[in-house]
């Protein structure tokens, strides 16, 4: 059926097929299913970057029988995440956020020794707190990671070149969310969580930020899901869209969305469509997808 639908395109004509997904060979980069698939083209446009770490047949197994090359967006993606991850322009600043601290690690080790500028917030920034005694009430955090969290505070406060941004205020609501306050990170009440960064900090962050040449926000840094602590991500999507003569790049979709959410994509550099996919290229992973492109 789909080599009859291929036989009767005229120039000009696009084809969809099936989410290849549904068959077992793709997952499995099966060589036969990706020769089936390469059987159908004479060349093989990579434009998927937010699949681009997955070994799959249709991101990777078809490049072995086609000639491959990036398409536009790949090409996009590679030269923004691709040049943060290796050599951006310097002072560079790294803003993490969202729950974990595990799925972030590898990205601090990777880009520590260039940062100037590490700014910690959402459930991370949690973690980080915990890491320096304090008692963050019922907020969500990583108790395996808090030695972690000591190590980069650690290596931080051993360079002179660089600044680990930690939330001096915070947002902070009851179990029900209906009583909602800011108070200092050493002042948190029990049986409260943190749910936003606090005026001051976002303050800090935004002077902090005024020099950088090369930012990179990877994880919103409050509950983006729920009004109003929203707020925090907006406004460091705000001062992003706000620098000067920097390189700003988004990655993630919950940090997309902050930045959609604000109104200020056209002033963000590029914002990644990757999730996985941007995480291991700034962790300095060479993804398949990637990788099938440069053999050619």
């Amino acid at each position: 059926e789909v080599d009859a639908a291929v036989a009767a395109m005229q120039p000009g004509d696009l084809l969809l097929l099936e989410n290849v997904r549904f068959y077992a060979g793709e997952e499995a980069n099966d060589p036969q299913f990706a020769k089936q698939l390469a059987a159908l083209a004479d060349v093989f446009v990579s434009d998927a970057f937010g699949t681009a770490h997955r070994a799959h047949a249709s991101v990777v197994g078809v490049g072995y029988y086609l000639p491959a090359v990036a398409g536009f967006l790949m090409e996009r993606e590679l030269e923004y995440v691709g040049r943060v991850a290796t050599d951006g322009e310097k002072p560079l600043a790294v803003i993490l956020g969202g729950a974990k601290v595990s799925d972030k690690l590898a990205i601090l080790k990777n880009l520590v020794d260039r940062a100037a500028l590490i700014c910690v917030g959402g459930g991370i920034a949690n973690t980080f707190l915990r890491a320096q005694g304090i008692d963050v009430g019922a907020s969500l955090y990583e108790a395996d990671r808090i030695q972690d969290a000591y190590e980069v505070m650690r290596l931080a406060s051993s360079r002179n070149d660089l600044r680990l941004l930690m939330p001096t205020d915070v947002v902070i609501a009851d179990a029900a969310g209906t009583r909602i306050n800011t108070v200092s990170v050493n002042r948190i009440p029990p049986g409260f969580r943190i749910l936003d960064l606090g005026r001051r900090t976002l303050e800090d962050m935004r002077e902090a930020l005024a020099p950088m040449k090369t930012v990179v926000w990877n994880g919103p840094v409050g509950f983006f899901e729920r009004e109003p602590f929203d707020r925090g991500s907006i406004e460091v999507a705000r001062m992003l869209a706000d620098l000067v003569g920097a390189m700003t790049v988004v990655g993630g979709g919950e940090t997309a969305a902050a930045v959609a959410k604000a109104g200020v994509a056209q002033h963000i550099s590029h914002v990644s469509t990757g999730g996985g996919a941007s995480l291991e290229m700034l962790q300095g992973i060479m993804l398949p997808g990637v990788e099938i492109l440069r053999d050619k």
